[in-house]
């Protein structure tokens, strides 16, 4: 008989890129999440091909942060801790535009599932004995970067061409 499958940070991190990339991106696309942020005049001329064109910078920055983590797990640790902080601060946006607009933004439903994610990874941590403050310093300015730096890129790159 099979031993029982072990969930492990691996299968977290992973997941939140599939999440990103298999639930979020179609439900903001489905939901035109980029004609919602135009409409609020968030990010002007924000159109379909404006949104499709900065998701590239948010999947190269979750897939170097996974690859990273991966060369070696146990260094690297806080990059892919990243990811799964990079989650929560994706529903923790989300959840912060649809509180401040009264209403559903296109992407709030499936970055709910961040959360667990995230929540798992704690457990997984503290029942490891790794979960240090340390760790978590390290790991929320990943996940900051994850977050900041593909936001940043793309719309330098945006707004100098529109110049």
């Amino acid at each position: 008989m099979p031993g029982k499958a072990k969930l492990t940070l691996d299968h977290l991190i992973l997941g939140a890129g599939i999440v990103f990339l298999a639930l979020q991106i179609p439900e903001e696309g489905l939901f035109n999440f980029s004609g919602w942020v135009e409409r609020r005049g968030i990010v002007p001329n924000f159109t379909v091909t404006t949104w499709l064109l900065q998701l590239p910078y948010f999947i190269l920055a979750l897939s170097l942060a996974y690859f990273i983590y991966r060369i070696e797990p146990g260094k690297f640790l806080p990059i892919g801790l990243g990811v799964l902080v990079w989650g929560l601060l994706d529903f923790v946006g989300f959840a912060g535009l649809s509180l401040i607009s009264r209403g559903y933004v296109p992407g709030l439903l499936s970055s709910v599932i961040y959360l667990p994610l995230l929540l798992l990874g704690m457990r997984i941590l503290r029942r490891g004995g790794k979960g240090t403050p340390r760790l978590a310093v390290l790991s929320s300015l990943s996940g900051l970067l994850i977050m900041v730096l593909p936001i940043a890129a793309f719309f330098g790159v945006y707004w100098a061409l529109a110049i």
